[in-house]
């Protein structure tokens, strides 16, 4: 590790409202939504589900056993904590521990499952490179508490940016797992069930996730079309136009709900192969 879990430095506490901020919720753009609560399908129904997803939508092979093939994780399999577009180092291969640790999102870690109001430290293992696998990262709390996590550094909508994405890791050992050379955004819907999300919160969703990948604040110019929801409101798919420098890029971008907490579902898109 970059320094040793030993003598921590407590940051200060921080509320839910700016752990959601963290998490990349205002950068994304939050959709509020109210709807019955729905609870997960069946085993033998999400097989079902995910048959009828790869009918509809042709994932590369190099997505499979990738979190968009892998059923819906659970409260046991951790939660997505931080998803961060890095607007200050560029086109970056690699992003070093101590870099890393003093980013928001890890400077102001909130164990969102226990006490929100202890203060943690980060620590990581050492160095974060693109397409590579993912880097340990360990919080320890000012009251003792230990938390787990893994960084990865991954590839945005942006040529020009890359992103840290940060999962705590569960008591299943489920890892998320990304397919590499990949294009990913990030975005959080405010909703009491994956089945309240429509095709128009769908479209905001995705249209903020790919514009945070270009600009961290203002009007966002990107526009999503021919959106489909999938499963339940589990996948998500659909185009995404951005004009950059004249031109206007377009690609499909296919997403999935990874975790949710206090209503808060957080979805990865994973930016498709042009056809």
């Amino acid at each position: 590790m970059s320094t040793s879990p030993t003598s921590p430095t407590p940051h200060r506490p921080i509320s839910r409202g700016s752990f959601l901020r963290s998490t990349g919720l205002l950068a994304g753009g939050a959709v509020a939504l109210s709807a019955g609560t729905a609870q997960a399908a069946p085993p033998s129904e999400s097989v079902a589900a995910e048959k009828a997803t790869a009918a509809a939508v042709r994932l590369p092979a190099s997505w499979s056993d990738t979190v968009f093939t892998d059923p819906l994780p659970g409260y046991q399999d951790g939660w997505l904590s931080y998803f961060w577009p890095l607007f200050d180092q560029g086109a970056i291969q690699s992003l070093d521990a101590e870099t890393i640790e003093g980013q928001e999102g890890f400077a102001d870690f909130t164990n969102t499952r226990g006490d929100a109001s202890e203060a943690f430290t980060p620590y990581v293992a050492g160095t974060a490179r693109l397409d590579a696998e993912p880097v340990e990262a360990f919080f320890l709390g000012a009251e003792g508490t230990e938390v787990w996590g893994q960084v990865q550094l991954v590839r945005t909508a942006s040529t020009r940016r890359r992103a840290l994405l940060l999962h705590v890791v569960g008591t299943s050992g489920w890892r998320l797992r990304l397919p590499r050379r990949t294009p990913i955004v990030s975005a959080n819907v405010l909703a009491d069930s994956l089945s309240a999300v429509t095709k128009k919160d769908a479209r905001q969703l995705l249209a903020g996730a790919v514009g945070t990948a270009f600009h961290p604040d203002g009007d966002n110019p990107a526009t999503a079309d021919s959106l489909q929801i999938l499963d339940g409101g589990r996948h998500t798919v659909g185009r995404v136009t951005y004009p950059l420098g004249g031109e206007k890029l377009r690609h499909r971008w296919y997403g999935t709900a990874v975790s949710e907490i206090e209503g808060v579902w957080s979805y990865l898109f994973g930016q498709l192969p042009d056809s």
